[in-house]
């Protein structure tokens, strides 16, 4: 499946957003994916703009621990 140009420009930002923010803090992958209850390879997919599907809760738990809103994470 394709996604949509708009759709691939959001997971970009929210990836490159998400490493930000765990860089910023001086965690590692395995931290943060440990913390949530996600794998490694999960959260390296969101950073790395590879993974298709974030669903509505993993959103909203990832804003939380960063303690972010969802429209931060997409770079606005």
């Amino acid at each position: 499946m394709t996604l949509p140009k708009s759709q691939k420009a959001f997971q970009i930002n929210m990836g490159e957003q998400l490493r930000t923010l765990r860089r910023s803090r001086g965690e590692t992958q395995r931290a943060v994916a440990q913390a949530i209850g996600i794998s490694v390879n999960t959260i390296s997919k969101f950073e790395n703009g590879r993974s298709e599907k974030c669903g509505i809760g993993l959103l909203f738990e990832l804003c939380r621990y960063y303690g972010v809103r969802p429209h931060e994470l997409a770079g606005g």
